[in-house]
């Protein structure tokens, strides 16, 4: 039997698991939209940078933020799922977060590039 405060947490959950969905699928759509296409040849985008230095901050905020409402969904899926088989629902949560902390980590190297207009 699911008590309250457990659909009240699944609720939460799968809501910020939404927002996340639909705030990642935004910053394609601005990165698409307001950046454009990558030039062509190993100088361009490093040439085109400063006019979308703004656009490529903005993204990687959102997406952070979008990776960070996708915490609360691994962790209600675990609360979720720990009833039936709580080993596996560990590992699968577990894995979930790793995962989620390895793709913000992949937005560092955006981070470093922000400096970039500064030294040409």
């Amino acid at each position: 039997m699911v008590r309250t405060t457990d659909t009240s947490i699944l609720r939460w959950g799968g809501l910020a698991g939404a927002g996340g969905g639909v705030l990642l699928i935004l910053v394609f759509g601005l990165v698409i939209g307001l950046a454009g296409p990558e030039p062509a040849g190993l100088a361009g985008p490093i040439d085109r940078f400063p006019q979308i230095r703004w656009v490529r901050t903005v993204e990687n905020g959102l997406y952070l933020a979008a990776l960070a409402l996708w915490v609360p969904l691994r962790l209600t899926l675990y609360r979720s799922l720990r009833s039936g088989r709580p080993a596996p629902a560990l590992f699968g949560s577990a894995l979930g977060v790793l995962g989620i902390g390895l793709m913000a980590t992949g937005a560092i190297p955006h981070v470093v590039t922000s400096r970039l207009p500064n030294n040409l």
